[in-house]
């Protein structure tokens, strides 16, 4: 008697892993990209959040070059795509650089009162996803 599997039962044993990791890796996909956007939501609140310290110590918003040497990363597959900042308030803006929501940016607008404004701006087909994405990781 020989001891061992059959060829159709090692068909079916893969036949059922492949079905699992079809199911899996999209659900994978979207967790690992909910906690990019966690991270990038989190890092824009930072900047903002230092501004704003900075705006109350001296009477200004940092300049605009201090931005960019001190938050040029990448988070995950966002990246901080753009400062404006001026006397009245600033814009922190990181964009998506890759991928299925390439063109669609997280925004901080900060005021000099005190006041952040979020919005999110979904390119393309997925945008509103992405959106949903942001709000799910606590954006808006």
């Amino acid at each position: 008697m020989n001891k061992g599997f059959t060829l159709i039962e090692l068909l079916v044993v893969v036949l059922i892993i492949g079905i699992l990791a079809a199911i899996a890796l999209p659900q994978y996909t979207k967790a690992v990209e909910r906690s990019r956007m966690s991270e990038a939501a989190q890092r824009l609140g930072d900047m903002a959040t230092a501004a704003q310290i900075h705006y109350m110590q001296k009477g200004e918003f940092p300049a605009e070059s201090d931005y960019k040497t001190a938050t040029d990363v990448t988070f995950g597959t966002l990246n901080t795509a753009s400062f404006t900042i001026g006397a009245d308030g600033g814009t922190l803006t990181a964009g998506r650089i890759n991928g299925q929501y390439v063109g669609s940016t997280l925004t901080l607008q900060i005021a000099t009162d005190g006041e952040i404004t979020k919005t999110c701006n979904g390119a393309g087909t997925k945008g509103a996803e992405f959106c949903a994405m942001a709000e799910s990781a606590g954006y808006k």
